[in-house]
């Protein structure tokens, strides 16, 4: 009972946030977490403590490189936020950019002739 209380006070007061993958984050969770992921100091267990599990993870072997992506943002302009670690678990790369699969579905989708 006691570490039940002690758990449930330290997620009230680290303002841990609970995403599960397939619901996209709002961008005023973004915005109001992106400036406490500081590159070459954040570790992986902050990252899931501020903005939750990511909605994919990818691997890159050849550059030791794991990344995190978290989509925010509704249509027409969707984005992701992606947070790269190295081996050591720590945040080597922030990358906040529109979402590729919209590019590519609006692609030939202005007017034409």
């Amino acid at each position: 009972m006691r570490k039940t209380t002690l758990m449930a006070l330290l997620v009230v007061l680290c303002g841990c946030v609970t995403h599960e993958p397939g619901n996209l984050l709002t961008e005023e969770n973004i915005f109001q977490n992106i400036d406490r992921i500081k590159v070459g100091q954040t570790t992986r267990e902050e990252v899931r403590n501020l903005l939750g599990n990511p909605e994919k993870v990818l691997e890159f072997q050849n550059q030791q490189r794991e990344v995190w992506d978290y989509p925010y943002g509704r249509e027409p302009r969707r984005m992701i936020l992606s947070v790269q670690y190295s081996r050591d678990g720590i945040a080597r790369e922030l990358l906040n950019m529109t979402d590729p699969a919209d590019q590519i579905s609006n692609y030939g989708a202005g007017s034409g002739p």
